[in-house]
């Protein structure tokens, strides 16, 4: 593209997504280029130099093995073509193999040959600044702190002990530690479980505040900073903007791999769109997002915390079976009994690195550089004596989610309600004695009597229960809502075949009321 761009700027101008200035192409280029080289030296833990030098052997590797038999090599017009996200992903996994596996396999002996090619030859193996370099210079003079740029030891680019130099080592000693090599495979995700219970926290705290007390469309407009002012003066407050805090931090990191992911909802498989998969979760984000739901908005905080949890399960299952361990045999956690104890729970700098430290040689020869072995055995036992024994299965079937005023009275429930219990109607006598009755009432009564009516619904709907049962009883003795009626008929006459008619009834007495005070 780089050398495109000097031909032709328009045309690789328009490859470019998002689209930018004509102007910009060249410099949008560069620093891509930069930053690649910085993420390939990160992951490799090399010096920029090196990964340049593996570049240029890589691009020589495909121009000097272009044989007659490659060249003339049958490949499908849809791969060659890249017309789209299969043939891509088929190309790219094909020249991974032929040429970029076999360099990053042998990328130190590489180096060490290049190097020995570039001092032994005649045009820069004399050159001062590479003798230095490279310690070819056998002078014995004593460099002091004042002449620092002339020591070899300042120029030295040292092997940085993280865990992506952990992968690359053990990818290349070929060692057998599966438990090991499917942690760090899985290492990216199985970092973020540890906020497990600051997400659970967070969507609680705003179930219980919002759930059922707020209209889909408001939860639309109210941003999670506003939320957060709410509860400033709260003694909770802290805590929550800390959970808050956490759950963008894991969002940042999950968000791109929930790209395609199904979950199940309510014996479904579902998928987040594209635009949710890359939406940036900040302070002006509606709360609509973060208030986990079986639909729309809210299945982007369902399926995070969905996602974090069958990770956790899925890691065991890899773990138990290379471990000789049975999986049926390992504790179960609901989630709303989650707690640290029971998660693969660690943070990578102060738990798994001085565990990579503890298992490290680190040393260091004159004219040879630094070298770093890793006890990749010692490793993988501390691993799981440390970080996965004893961990649990979580039962995924109670994950709680927030309902909106209108999901919790409307057709949907009722449609639940009629499944578990037959309804009928009131009789027109009975009805209209307690139509009478409901015109002699404030409104705030009739409003309690149907909150508290929305509260026998929801349990009717879940738990069924005899038609004919009296509905006084289920409400006042078994549910304990004192002082439910607002009607002295509906108490004596209404059986639990009669809830949907009696809601119906006084909801429409309360909204003939709002009607003629023009509420």
């Amino acid at each position: 593209m780089a050398i495109g761009a000097n031909r032709n700027t328009q045309a690789v101008c328009s490859t470019i997504k998002p689209e930018i200035e004509q102007g910009e192409v060249h410099t949008y280029i560069l620093e891509h280029m930069q930053k690649d080289l910085k993420s390939i030296a990160t992951v490799l833990g090399k010096s920029k130099e090196d990964v340049l030098i593996l570049i240029h052997y890589l691009l020589s590797e495909i121009m000097n093995y272009q044989t007659a038999a490659r060249i003339g090599e049958r490949v499908e017009d849809n791969i060659c073509y890249l017309k789209d996200k299969r043939s891509r992903a088929i190309w790219e996994e094909k020249f991974n193999e032929r040429y970029i596996e076999p360099v990053l396999e042998r990328s130190e002996e590489i180096l060490r040959e290049v190097t020995q090619q570039v001092l032994s030859d005649k045009r820069f193996g004399a050159d001062p600044l590479l003798q230095l370099l490279y310690e070819t210079d056998n002078t014995t003079e004593f460099i002091g702190n004042s002449s620092l740029c002339e020591n070899p030891s300042v120029w030295q680019f040292r092997e940085r002990i993280s865990v992506n130099h952990l992968i690359q080592k053990l990818t290349r000693s070929r060692q057998k530690c599966p438990i090991l090599t499917q942690f760090l495979d899985e290492e990216h995700f199985l970092r973020c479980i540890r906020f497990v219970p600051s997400i659970i926290k967070l969507q609680r705290i705003l179930i219980q505040k919002y759930s059922r007390k707020i209209s889909r469309t408001e939860a639309s407009s109210l941003s999670m900073e506003k939320v957060l002012q709410k509860f400033r003066n709260d003694p909770g407050g802290r805590e929550l903007e800390k959970c808050w805090t956490d759950y963008k931090q894991v969002w940042g990191n999950i968000k791109q791999s929930l790209d395609g992911y199904g979950f199940p909802v309510n014996g479904s498989i579902l998928y987040l769109s594209k635009e949710d998969c890359h939406k940036k979760i900040d302070d002006k984000t509606v709360l609509s997002y973060i208030l986990p739901a079986r639909k729309e908005k809210g299945l982007c905080a369902y399926a995070l915390l969905f996602f974090l949890l069958e990770k956790q399960n899925l890691f065991l299952q890899k773990y138990c079976s290379e471990g000789g361990t049975k999986y049926d045999r390992l504790p179960r956690v609901h989630v709303r009994d989650i707690s640290t104890a029971h998660l693969i729970s660690y943070h990578p700098d102060r738990d798994l690195l001085p565990m990579v430290l503890a298992n490290c040689n680190y040393s260091f020869e004159v004219g040879q550089g630094t070298k770093v072995e890793y006890n990749f055995a010692s490793l993988e036992r501390q691993l799981m004596d440390r970080l996965l024994f004893t961990k649990s299965v979580i039962l995924m079937k109670d994950i709680d989610t927030a309902l909106y005023r209108s999901e919790t009275t409307n057709a949907v429930v009722f449609s639940s309600l009629r499944d578990k219990i037959r309804q009928e109607r009131i009789s027109p006598a009975v009805l209209g004695q307690i139509q009478e009755e409901l015109r002699t009432k404030r409104l705030p009564e009739l409003c309690d009597s149907i909150d508290h009516l929305d509260i026998a619904i929801s349990f009717l709907k879940s738990v069924g229960c005899d038609p004919e049962n009296p509905l006084s009883d289920f409400m006042i003795n078994i549910l304990k809502l004192g002082a439910s009626f607002v009607s002295q008929k509906a108490q004596q006459s209404c059986k639990c075949k009669h809830v949907q008619s009696l809601w119906i009834t006084l909801t429409l007495e309360k909204t003939k009321r709002l009607e003629r005070a023009n509420k």
